[in-house]
């Protein structure tokens, strides 16, 4: 599918009524690292998300938070997603995806 872009604005209070931070947006927005990233050919998402990580080098400015895919690799139903993340000034930093595929039965060695 290529690379993905996408710029975000979460419009809801994170906690009760408390208006988001720049901080917050980020944090909670790098979930979507993994279906950026992480997407099949045909556009289908069949993993399902088991850590997140984000680095930032500075702390975001603004409202509006974007993410862009890099880079993406799987196999035997693990998959590794990577996106680059930034607010109005430019890049801020990364954030990755490690993705367990849905409906699939790994081995499990002892």
């Amino acid at each position: 599918m290529g690379q993905r872009r996408v710029w975000m604005r979460e419009l809801r209070a994170m906690i009760g009524g408390e208006p988001l931070t720049p901080f917050q947006r980020v944090a909670g927005g790098v979930d979507y690292v993994s279906p950026l990233a992480n997407v099949g050919t045909l556009g289908n998402y069949s993993y399902i998300n088991s850590d997140l990580t984000m680095y930032l080098h500075r702390l975001p400015v603004g409202e509006w938070i974007g993410y862009e895919s890099l880079g993406h690799e799987a196999s035997d139903g693990i998959a590794l997603g990577h996106c680059n993340i930034y607010d109005v000034e430019g890049r801020i930093g990364w954030g990755s995806a490690c993705a367990i595929a849905q409906g699939t039965r790994l081995p499990v060695k002892g």
